[in-house]
């Protein structure tokens, strides 16, 4: 069989007789490379306050990308179009472009993956990927491939155009909100025992709130939930959780947020709220002192309870 290899252009996956490093001498052991020819590679930069990713397009194979969501690290993800490559064997490498022969090769060893099809790196990893591609270098996922017991399957990223789209990757990663939707559309203010004003880490909190939904137009409303321990009179439990519930729902209004779109309710000791039911310690009624706070998006409705 004979096959045609373009180191500045692969047109198609290109399969090679090789012989790894420390591996047993098969003659049909292959390796199938990937990679973005010269003219191709490129990273697209895609930027808002909810999410910087760069993304590299990896013909025949998939995308590779980096992305950074508000409240989050910086991760990568390897797309891929078919499952190809075996992330269980995974192993990453870093190598000299075709127009550096001086740099040496870096080897980090296997990454210790145990998930298949997409490949997801978190923070340190990926910023190892990105700190080879600045210095020109050109970071290689290599792994087993899942379609034959007779090939490896190699995945190289390439650093070309890689410095112009980083500067808006950093741009952009400077402006992210504090927290994404996930991390917020749902969260709670616990108060310590008697306490009826709101504790710098709670103004942290719904600062964070009014800064996401100012910047997310699907959001069309907030419910504000209070509930109290079991302990003392209930009427006055009441009172307590009303008091706190107003804290909140003013702190809101106070920093733009549309009065009408809030629904403030106050439950006090209500059985069917309890998180701890029985208390039988201090712990147990600290969970069940809290006020709820709740974005609602898209056809979203304000209902009562």
């Amino acid at each position: 069989m004979y096959l045609r290899v373009d180191f500045f252009k692969i047109l198609i996956p290109v399969a090679m007789v090789c012989l790894p490093l420390g591996a047993r001498a098969d003659e049909n052991e292959r390796t199938r490379l990937y990679q973005a020819s010269m003219h191709e590679a490129s990273w697209s930069p895609a930027v808002s306050v909810f999410e910087c990713t760069l993304t590299q397009a990896i013909p025949q194979f998939g995308e590779a990308r980096f992305y950074h969501r508000a409240g989050e690290s910086l991760q990568f993800r390897l797309d891929t179009f078919d499952h190809v490559l075996q992330s269980d064997t995974l192993s990453l490498s870093s190598v000299p472009p075709p127009w550096n022969f001086n740099s040496p090769q870096k080897n980090f060893g296997l990454l210790g993956l145990s998930a298949t099809g997409n490949i997801e790196l978190e923070e340190s990893t990926a910023n190892l990927l990105m700190a080879e591609m600045l210095t020109g270098m050109m970071p290689r996922l290599s792994g087993k491939s899942a379609l034959s017991n007779f090939e490896s399957v190699e995945v190289t990223l390439s650093p070309l155009r890689f410095q112009v789209a980083y500067q808006s990757y950093q741009r952009c990663s400077k402006s992210l909100l504090p927290a994404n939707y996930a991390q917020i559309n749902r969260s709670t203010i616990f108060w310590p025992s008697g306490v009826k004003s709101l504790n710098t880490q709670a103004m942290r909190l719904l600062d964070s709130i009014v800064l996401y939904s100012a910047a997310d137009d699907s959001i069309v409303g907030f419910e504000i939930d209070s509930f109290t321990d079991t302990a003392g009179e209930k009427r006055e439990n009441l009172l307590i959780a009303e008091e706190r519930a107003f804290l909140v729902t003013n702190y809101l209004i106070g920093k733009g947020i549309d009065p009408e779109i809030i629904a403030t309710r106050a439950h006090g000791e209500r059985e069917e709220y309890l998180i701890v039911n029985p208390e039988k310690s201090p712990a147990d009624r600290n969970r069940n002192r809290r006020v709820n706070i709740v974005m609602l998006r898209g056809n979203g409705m304000i209902t009562a309870k």
